[in-house]
Order: C-alpha cells, then structure tokens, then sequence
C-alpha cells in the first residue's frame, strides 16, 4: 500500500510539472489581466490552442531579439530575427484577429490607454503596434527584457505581472507621425551599421512634446512626394526648389532647440564622421553629395532620385524602416562613388 502512495505520488508530481505551452500562456495571460484587477479572460485565452501559444513565446522572443539588433545597428542580426518573426507571423497573429473580437481584448486596450479610434479594426491596431516596434526598440528591450528572463525560468505568472506594469507606460508615446520619423532613422543607422540613434529619438520625442513633430513629418513626405511626380532627370532642380520654399517654411516651424537635440548629438555626429554628412536636408555637405553622385552616370541619377521618390509612397504603405533602410544604402553607395569620373 506504501508503494503504490509513494507510486502515486510520483506519478501527480511529474505530470504536474510537464506544463503544456497552452497552459503558460494561460498562466502569463490570467497574471496580466489579474494585475489589472480585470477579470479572467477565458475568451480571449480560447483564441491560443498548444500551437499558437508556442508560437505566442516565440514571437515575443523574436521581437526582443529584433529590437536589439536596430539598438546594435547590426542588420544580418535584424534580417535573421525578422525572417524568424515571419514564418511565424501569420498564425499569432489569426490567434490575436480571434482575440480582438472579444471584450476581454478592448478591457486590455483600455486599461493600458491604448489609442483606440472609432471603426478601427484588428490589423489597424496590430500596425500601431508594429510601427512602435521598430520606431522605439529601447522601450521594447525593457518591456520584454525582464519577463522573458522569468519566461525561462518557467515563472509565467511573475512574467506576466512585471509584463503587465512594462506595457502600462507605452501606449501615450505612440503617434504615427513621431514613430514613423523615428522608424525611418533607425533604418538608415541599421543599413549602415551605426548604434541606433537614441539621442535622435530623444529629439523627435521633444518636437512631438511642443507638437511640432508633424512638421519634420512634412518636411521630409513632401520632399519625397514632389520628387516622386517628376522625372529622375529633374530632381535635383525640384529638391532645390522645395527646399528654398516649402521645406524652408516647414524647417522653421520647429523649435530651433529641438533641431539641435536632433542633429547636435553623438548619434548623428558619427554618421557625419562616417560619411561626412548627414540627413539634414539643410546640411549643404548632404545635398552637396546628392547633386555628385546624381550627376555621375544616368543610373546613379535613377538610383538617387528614385530613393527619395520612394519615400511617400513607402511612408504611406507604413514602411518606414525599410525606406531609411534604402536610404542609408544609398549613402553608403554615393561614398563608394566618389572616385568614379563623372560620364560626359
């Protein structure tokens, strides 16, 4: 009879610490909501069988992971996390689509204050997110850093606690227009290998604080727009004439303080080291480079202006790392250029 106790025994005790995936989750999900004081949400959790639920931690992990590289400035890092992110993508996020159609979803939007606007949708709201992502990945590192050391362990329900206080301080910063110029920097510091520029992010986060970060917005969108309806042939002449007038207007719409946060730090002053510019649209060494590599050869003028012609359209289709990504591509090619003889 002692045996088959001490049998027993053995028997509830593995069983009880061969959790399943689904179980974390639940687990991580019920710390969150319990945090909030919200009630259970068991609808919610039905969304995430054993498969999306694995999946569920792989993802965060491969977020984390993207996050760090874009604050390395190392691309092979990034394109291997992102491509990871992508074979997986598409079953967490059905998972969530299941989710948002539930109260317990909107309760979770609603007690972090999460900018919810009237008739957007799941994918609306999964783009806000995703656009933060790349926008801001230091706020990401410290959402997910600690929560996914006690993830490891196998300590769910403190992960989703500490999860749960991480996340209530982010969705205020989030506005498209300040995580769209941000995304876009941090692409063209990822394609040429520089640290992420977080005193730049500093910059843009005191424009939006004097409501000012829609200009730089502007200045940049319009300056792609306008190149993008011309010919190649012409956009150096429309560039000079947006920036003496349009641009011009816009620059000096921003505090001048904000400006010198943004391009009066180390950040910037290594990719000045690095290629003797920046992105300044009123840095003359910039424009200067531009002019150059254009005028070299009738591919260079196509490989220039097609860059910045991209932009809007890349901008509206919220593409905004892999447009500063193209970008900071184009840099590195123009200083590779400047020893080639200029085509008569």
């Amino acid at each position: 009879m002692q045996s088959l106790v001490i049998l027993f025994l053995i028997l509830f005790t593995a069983s009880g610490s061969d959790t399943s995936a689904q179980d974390n989750f639940y687990e991580f999900l019920n710390a969150v909501y319990d945090e909030y004081g919200l009630p259970r949400p068991w609808r919610f959790a039905e969304c995430f069988n054993e498969t999306t639920s694995e999946y569920f931690f792989q993802w965060i992990f491969r977020v984390y992971d993207t996050s760090m590289a874009l604050t390395k400035g190392n691309y092979t890092e990034y394109h291997a996390a992102f491509m990871r992110i992508m074979q997986i993508h598409e079953n967490v996020m059905y998972a969530f689509e299941c989710a948002s159609q539930t109260e317990d979803f909107y309760d979770f939007l609603m007690v972090i204050r999460f900018p919810i606007h009237v008739g957007e949708g799941f994918f609306t709201i999964a783009h806000h997110l995703n656009l933060f992502f790349s926008a801001d990945p230091w706020e990401m590192m410290r959402l997910l850093g600690e929560p996914l050391k006690l993830i490891k362990e196998n300590k769910f329900d403190e992960a989703g606690r500490l999860f749960a206080n991480n996340i209530y301080n982010i969705p205020p910063k989030i506005t498209d227009q300040l995580s769209g110029v941000s995304a876009w920097l941090n692409g063209v510091f990822l394609a040429v290998g520089l640290q992420g520029p977080s005193k730049v992010r500093d910059g843009l986060l005191s424009a939006t604080r004097h409501t000012k970060i829609g200009y730089i917005y502007d200045l940049y969108y319009n300056w792609g727009q306008l190149v993008g309806e011309v010919p190649v042939e012409v956009g150096f002449n429309m560039t000079e004439v947006y920036l003496a007038g349009p641009g011009k207007l816009l620059y000096g719409l921003v505090d001048e303080k904000d400006w010198e946060l943004i391009w009066n730090n180390d950040d910037m002053e290594k990719l000045r080291n690095k290629y003797g510019f920046d992105v300044n649209p009123y840095n003359s060494k910039f424009i200067k480079s531009l002019k150059e590599f254009s005028d070299q050869n009738k591919e260079h003028q196509a490989k220039c202006w097609s860059s910045f012609g991209n932009l809007a359209a890349d901008w509206n289709s919220n593409a905004y790392l892999e447009d500063g990504v193209a970008l900071g591509k184009l840099l590195d090619d123009i200083v590779k250029a400047k020893s080639l003889p200029i085509d008569k």
